[in-house]
């Protein structure tokens, strides 16, 4: 989780979670995902949005991650499984454009999951 401090909620998690959950790979069960869109004022239009609760094994923390001005793959089976966890990767001082500033990942191999967005929003529920 360190280095993503572009985030919008990021300080709440590095004050609150133990040292040991400050990966996002930690928080790899997802107990829900939603998919929408939202008016966006400064675009003045729809964009789509992604919402996921995430947990890790212990259940004690979760996080909703929300993703803005989303686009890329979300393919999974659910009979095994989601994945054992996320990469977050900020691509702000890569010229890239800002709707693709950040790469939210999973870290296994054979899971089409890749989503690329313009802000993240991260928000401690527990």
């Amino acid at each position: 989780m360190q280095g993503l401090e572009a985030i919008e909620g990021m300080e709440l998690l590095y004050r609150t979670l133990p040292p040991d959950l400050q990966h996002w790979h930690c928080f790899g069960k997802i107990l829900s995902l939603t998919y929408g869109t939202r008016f966006d004022e400064s675009r003045l239009e729809e964009i789509p949005v992604l919402s996921m609760l995430l947990t890790h094994q212990q259940g004690k923390y979760r996080i909703r991650l929300t993703l803005y001005n989303i686009s890329g793959t979300v393919s999974f089976d659910v009979a095994n499984g989601f994945f054992s966890g996320l990469t977050i990767d900020d691509f702000a001082n890569c010229g890239y454009e800002a709707d693709s500033r950040f790469r939210v990942s999973s870290l296994e191999q054979n899971l089409a999951f890749t989503i690329y967005c313009a802000r993240i929003r991260a928000e401690l529920l527990s």
